[in-house]
């Protein structure tokens, strides 16, 4: 299939139905609640609708203690905490553990668009694999000096 008819057909199966569209969430009635232990928190994947409506919620309740990152080239996403880091940019993520000593991170990063995975495995890889593996890095260099624990469901 041709390039341009393999973009047409990706564009116009990614167009939301309405059965597909999530409901809108209140996040502000969320009773997350946080003890200084956890604090600081990195919250990863903010361009996605989860870790946005996570990064801001977060954000009012415990302010600068809630850092988030959105990747290098969506440029409209800006505002105080955020940085501008792709996930697997093991370098900026080394910079950041170190100037913020995380206690915490929620990772809302990745790609499930299976289109989009399917004909790009590269990035899919580059996101899903690679971007876990910056991060697990980076909290490895991390617990060196301050333990930090991971928290998650591991299927062998």
């Amino acid at each position: 299939m041709e390039p341009e008819r393999i973009s047409q057909q990706f564009n116009r199966d990614r167009q939301p139905r309405a059965q597909d569209r999530l409901p809108v969430l209140d996040v502000h009635a969320s009773q997350t609640n946080l003890d200084s232990s956890q604090l600081p928190i990195l919250v990863t994947g903010i361009a996605g609708v989860a870790g946005y409506n996570l990064f801001y919620h977060l954000r009012q309740k415990y302010g600068d203690q809630v850092i988030g990152i959105r990747g290098v080239n969506n440029w409209r996403l800006q505002h105080d905490g955020i940085y501008a880091c792709d996930i697997e940019d093991r370098r900026t993520l080394k910079f950041l553990f170190e100037k913020y000593c995380f206690r915490s991170v929620l990772n809302c990063g990745g790609s499930c668009a299976l289109k989009a995975c399917e004909l790009d495995p590269a990035m899919a890889h580059r996101v899903n694999v690679e971007g876990i593996k910056a991060i697990l890095t980076s909290i490895d260099h991390l617990a060196e000096s301050s333990p930090i624990e991971l928290v998650g469901t591991v299927n062998s």
